[in-house]
């Protein structure tokens, strides 16, 4: 087998890590999902720290106000005046430690008393509030459901150590009586989805270069990875209901990107979807296929010429 060259063997590197981004682009809507259970996740919140107490320092302090030394130690091994101001002192720090370690103890029971009256108004303030979400708590459950998306962890970008996703998820609002809870979720941007088809060495720039999928699979791409953030978010919400107080979910995704004409950053709701928990939960994630899947089960609005046109281009879905 020949040798490979510098610039095949980093060609070589990354078209490993491009395969491997395509596997994980494929099983997105799958793969690594972790729900929250609501008894763990309030469990998790209380307060269970034993009290510590401090150490005692009376004898040291005593000693120190006595004038218990280490240059009077010394001199006490040499002279017998010094020895016996050594012991005067001694006699003293003894005195003095009985009352600083009285004071110590007053102190530490004082301290403990606190320390459990703020633990136990604590951790019923979180008994108070998983009280609140069993209710249906319109803003303990957003709360919870916020804190279910935001632990989701997961990575769109195409390099060696690719940065989380930051999904920015937001709980909007919750109908107790309908069960409906609405989320809006940041959808990537079309440059944070990698759609390069393959790599190639310019000799004369001394430099690995990429080629980009044609416009039409770089837009099935896009969707594919679109759609399957998606669905892993309604399964987010959906196996972390362990209570069902969600039968209805509905995502609106949104664009947010630097609108270069205003220097500034501007957002587009580009995507709107409602699932209800009943059909959701009789998906076979391993086995179902994504595009059935989303196309069968999700009534979604998307901007017309998503992933095709400028995000300044798009209309908002309402």
């Amino acid at each position: 087998m020949e040798e490979l060259t510098p610039a095949e063997e980093i060609i070589a590197e990354q078209t490993e890590i491009l395969h491997a981004l395509r596997r994980y682009y494929r099983d997105l809507y799958r793969v690594d999902i972790v729900p929250l259970n609501p008894d763990d996740y309030y469990d998790q919140q209380l307060d269970r720290r034993d009290y510590r107490e401090p150490k005692d320092e009376s004898r040291r302090q005593a000693a120190k106000e006595a004038g218990v030394s280490l240059p009077l130690r010394i001199r006490a091994l040499l002279s017998e005046t010094a020895r016996s101001e050594l012991n005067e002192r001694k006699a003293a720090a003894d005195a003095r430690q009985i009352v600083l370690a009285e004071e110590h103890a007053a102190m530490v029971e004082e301290d403990r008393a606190y320390f459990l009256q703020q633990q136990n108004q604590y951790n019923e303030m979180i008994d108070e509030r998983k009280r609140m979400y069993l209710n249906g708590d319109p803003d303990e459950v957003m709360a919870y459901f916020e804190d279910v998306l935001l632990g989701d962890r997961f990575m769109i970008e195409f390099a060696e150590q690719p940065p989380l996703y930051k999904s920015c998820a937001r709980a909007i609002s919750y109908d107790p009586g309908k069960k409906s809870l609405c989320i809006r979720y940041r959808v990537p941007n079309a440059d944070e989805i990698c759609t390069i088809k393959s790599f190639t060495y310019n000799e004369k720039e001394w430099a690995v270069e990429t080629k980009e999928l044609p416009a039409q699979n770089a837009h099935r791409v896009r969707t594919d990875v679109l759609h399957a953030i998606i669905v892993r978010t309604a399964a987010l919400v959906f196996y972390s209901d362990t209570y069902h107080l969600v039968d209805s979910l509905t995502i609106t995704g949104y664009l947010d990107y630097f609108d270069r004409a205003y220097g500034t950053n501007q957002t587009v709701d580009v995507l709107k979807t409602t699932i209800s928990e009943e059909e959701f939960l009789k998906v076979d994630l391993e086995r179902a296929r994504l595009e059935d899947l989303f196309a069968r089960l999700f009534k979604t609005d998307v901007s017309t010429g998503l992933y095709r046109k400028e995000p300044y281009e798009l209309k908002g879905v309402a």
